[in-house]
C-alpha cells in the first residue's frame, strides 16, 4: 500500500525544519566561538600579568558561558527537538494513513518505534536500516536523560533507562561524562543525528513514491 497525499510539498517542509534546526545549531556554536575568542583577544593585548589575572578573574563567568555552557545548552535543545520533530512527523504521517484506509495502529509507550512500526508494515519498501535503528534508539535515551535529568545519569540506578544512558554514553566517541556524570555531547554527534533524521524522512518519502 502506498500512502497518497503525502506530497513532496510536505516533505520539503519538513526537511526545512531539519535544515533550520542545523542552521540555528551552527549559528549559535560560531557566535559563542568568536564570542570567547574576543574575550582572548582582549586578554592578549594587557601586557600588564596582574592586570590581565584580575581581566580573567572579572570574565570568568563569561569565559565559562560561551566555552561550555550555551555550547551545552544548544547541543541539549538541537538533540532533543530532532527526536520531537521526527515522533511528530511520522506520528502525523501514521495518523494520515489511519484516517484514510480505516487502519489501526499498536500504541506500547514508544510513540516513534510504534509509528515507524506502522509504515513498515503498511508501505511498500524497506527504510530505516539496523544501523539507522540503533542511531534512533542512543538518541532516544539521550534525550530521555537530558529531558528528564537534565543530562546526569545515576550510575548506582538499576533502571534500565540510565543503565543504557551509560553503556551508550561510554561506548560512543561523540558522547563523554563530567565528572559529575552529566551527559557532554560533542558537535559531531548533534550534526550526526541531523544526518540521521534527515535521511530516516527521506527513505520514508522514497518508499511512498517509489
Amino acid at each position: 500500500m502506498r500512502f497518497m497525499g503525502w506530497d513532496d510539498f510536505k516533505l520539503i517542509t519538513k526537511l526545512d525544519a531539519i535544515n533550520d534546526l542545523e542552521v540555528l545549531f551552527n549559528s549559535t556554536n560560531s557566535m559563542c566561538k568568536q564570542q570567547y575568542e574576543a574575550l582572548e583577544k582582549q586578554a592578549e593585548g594587557i601586557d600588564d600579568e596582574e592586570v590581565k589575572q584580575e581581566f580573567y578573574e572579572f570574565h570568568q563567568e563569561h569565559f565559562l558561558l560561551y566555552e561550555e555552557t550555551l555550547p551545552r545548552i544548544n547541543n541539549y535543545s538541537i538533540l532533543t527537538n530532532i527526536w520531537t520533530h521526527l515522533e511528530f512527523n511520522i506520528y502525523q504521517l501514521a495518523n494520515e494513513a489511519i484516517k484514510k484506509f480505516g487502519l489501526t495502529v499498536s500504541v506500547t509507550g514508544n510513540k516513534l518505534d510504534d509509528y515507524l512500526r506502522f509504515c513498515r508494515v503498511n508501505i511498500e519498501g524497506e527504510f530505516v536500516d539496523s544501523e539507522k535503528e540503533e542511531k534512533k534508539e542512543i538518541l532516544r535515551i539521550i534525550r530521555n536523560r537530558i529531558i528528564h535529568d537534565n543530562g546526569y545519569v545515576k550510575r548506582e540506578s538499576t533502571n534500565i533507562q540510565h543503565v543504557k544512558a551509560i553503556e551508550y554514553v561510554e561506548s560512543h566517541e561523540g558522547l563523554s561524562f563530567t565528572e559529575d556524570d552529566r551527559i557532554i555531547v560533542v558537535n559531531s554527534y548533534v550534526e550526526e543525528c541531523l544526518s540521521v533524521a534527515r535521511e530516516i524522512l527521506v527513505e520514508i518519502h522514497s518508499a511512498i513514491y517509489k
